[in-house]
């Protein structure tokens, strides 16, 4: 079992080094196949996960800001006018689901108009005697009739006549039912697509 050094000390026989370093390599083995992966490499792979699901949560907490301070844009807006605001939920990007606001006698035809799937930060009043309405919306666009698709923000006046006498030129205009609205569909996705101040703008502007 033990073998002599030439000093005189006793030192274990190879067998007994080979039994040991077998028990050493099994403890580790059965580490490796409880876990899958032995304390510090796990340990490691936690702190490269670390970095995304940061990064994921800040996303996340962004993207409820911005509809956040959307809504409360929108809300000092119909305030401003005496209209009425309601916040609802878009509904996307994971956010609260909740009912999705549709106003009445509200209802457009042709499209893309006729392809709203989702309503939110609804306002409504009259100016001059003429009912008004502002949402932003998603429109099917590309998808079909009821499908997601892009964010538009649409301002519309119940009327046959076009009131909107300061349009640009990458907005549209669509008669349908009684109503002409005013909507803008971009490339790159916002939840909104016409600023508060764009829309203060028609609003002062319109000839109704």
């Amino acid at each position: 079992m033990f073998a002599s050094s030439r000093a005189g000390r006793i030192r274990p026989s190879s067998s007994i080094l080979s039994t040991e370093r077998r028990r050493l390599h099994y403890a580790i083995d059965s580490e490796c196949n409880s876990s899958g992966f032995p304390p510090i490499i796990r340990l490691m792979n936690l702190f490269r996960l670390f970095p995304i699901l940061l990064l994921l949560i800040l996303i996340f907490v962004g993207i409820k800001l911005l509809y956040r301070s959307r809504a409360t844009a929108m809300r000092a807006l119909a305030t401003r006018w005496g209209f009425q605001y309601t916040k609802g939920d878009p509904k996307i990007w994971y956010l609260p689901k909740g009912h999705i606001p549709q106003p009445t006698s509200f209802r457009l035809r042709g499209y893309p108009v006729n392809t709203i799937s989702r309503m939110w930060n609804v306002i409504e009043g009259e100016k001059n005697g003429i009912r008004v309405l502002v949402v932003d919306t998603t429109m099917g666009v590309g998808r079909g009739q009821g499908g997601k698709g892009v964010y538009s923000t649409l301002i519309a006046a119940r009327t046959d006549k076009n009131p909107f006498a300061d349009k640009g030129p990458k907005e549209k205009i669509a008669h349908s039912n009684g109503w002409t609205a005013l909507y803008r569909i971009r490339f790159w996705q916002v939840p909104w697509t016409l600023s508060i101040q764009r829309i203060e703008e028609h609003l002062t502007s319109l000839q109704i």
